[in-house]
């Protein structure tokens, strides 16, 4: 467990991830009218990357339901899972 306040002092500029990476993957999902979020945290360093969000748009009506993306989402999570 770290402090926000540790994450904020080591940002990490100018670092990536890189293919075969060992990551720790977070996954906040929701079906709608809510946001999802996919978010990847480096071993060795811990490099934070947020791989995608996924929410409803701010002009979006408000008699219009709102969906995540799920083939989007799950299209994400093939690729993590693929190259790291």
């Amino acid at each position: 467990f770290r402090a926000r306040y540790e994450g904020d002092a080591n940002p990490h500029e100018g670092l990536d991830l890189v293919s075969r990476d060992e990551l720790v993957l977070f996954f906040d999902g929701s079906k709608s009218d809510d946001a999802t979020g996919l978010v990847g945290c480096r071993l060795s360093d811990g490099l934070v990357q947020t791989f995608g969000v996924w929410q409803k748009p701010p002009n979006w009506p408000d008699d219009t339901p709102w969906r995540v993306p799920r083939e989007q989402v799950d299209g994400v999570v093939d690729r993590v899972f693929a190259e790291y």
